[in-house]
């Protein structure tokens, strides 16, 4: 983000994408002196205060469902086995309202997480046949 924003009510102060809107943030991670701000793109800060909106991170996706909300972590001591200091996203994959989650992962150095490349193995987690919010009626009409 450079400069001062010329729309009515568009933020000066917090970030905001260059188009489109944010929804809510994936992740906020400090590394290497740099803030990383995931959401379903992906911005860099050295002072929570000027930020640079990087292109869209993730890589390989084939088209066949959208990323949305999700969690960033920085996996510093390589407990995931994707490689020290890796970043790990964390997402829905929504195919018109088909939703699972997936993750993606980047390896690259300080100065460039910008490339995410989706696991092999996605989805990780998928829902179950028939997914209900209580699926056990008999707790629910004894809770009330």
């Amino acid at each position: 983000m450079s400069g001062q924003r010329t729309e009515e009510y568009r933020s000066q102060y917090h970030f905001s994408p260059n188009s489109g809107w944010i929804g809510d943030p994936d992740g906020l991670v400090h590394y290497a002196g740099k803030h990383q701000l995931f959401w379903w793109g992906h911005a860099i800060s050295p002072d929570m205060v000027h930020w640079t909106e990087l292109p869209y991170p993730i890589l390989g996706d084939p088209g066949s469902y959208q990323v949305t909300t999700g969690s960033a972590v920085l996996d510093k001591s390589n407990v995931s086995g994707f490689g020290t200091n890796s970043f790990i996203n964390f997402h829905t994959l929504d195919n018109s309202g088909d939703q699972r989650i997936g993750l993606s992962t980047s390896t690259g150095n300080a100065n460039n997480f910008t490339d995410f490349n989706l696991y092999a193995h996605n989805p990780i987690l998928s829902p179950p046949s028939t997914p209900s919010l209580c699926p056990d009626r008999s707790m629910r009409s004894r809770s009330r």
